[in-house]
């Protein structure tokens, strides 16, 4: 399944622009971590939940930045889809996020992409939180 990472998380929740940044493969991992709520693989090491505002500081991060980033193109690629909730090619993000860090061990390879009854039950799991909790709901529960 996985397990969360609350070192990282807890950066990207306190940072700011001027802070200190994170190092490029520091941002590779923690937006391959990003992706791991959102797709299916044999082994998944690591998971930051995914939400809006951490893709925004991300994105703010990468971008007041890209200058220190040599692969600020593919980080701001990935992240303004995410921020257009444009999870379509989430799987191969994480691919290709995993292979810049040298990763090429299948079994922790993206094998699709999670349906939502997946993804609910990975934040579940990893996080120890319920859905609405997280993102609220517009939806009545029954």
């Amino acid at each position: 399944m996985g397990w969360e990472t609350p070192t990282f998380s807890k950066r990207i929740d306190e940072w700011k622009s001027g802070d200190e940044l994170f190092i490029g493969n520091l941002v590779e991992e923690v937006i391959q971590q990003m992706a791991h709520q959102k797709i299916i693989a044999e082994m998944k090491e690591g998971s930051i939940m995914n939400t809006p505002e951490r893709i925004d500081i991300l994105l703010q991060m990468v971008e007041e930045n890209k200058d220190k980033y040599e692969r600020h193109e593919t980080y701001i690629d990935i992240l303004k889809r995410w921020k257009k909730v444009d999870f379509s090619r989430v799987d191969d993000d994480h691919n290709v996020l995993m292979r810049m860090q040298g990763g090429e061990r299948p079994e922790g390879a993206a094998i699709g992409i999670a349906s939502e009854e997946q993804e609910k039950d990975y934040i579940f799991q990893v996080f120890a939180k319920e859905v609405d909790e997280v993102f609220g709901t517009t939806e009545k529960r029954n």
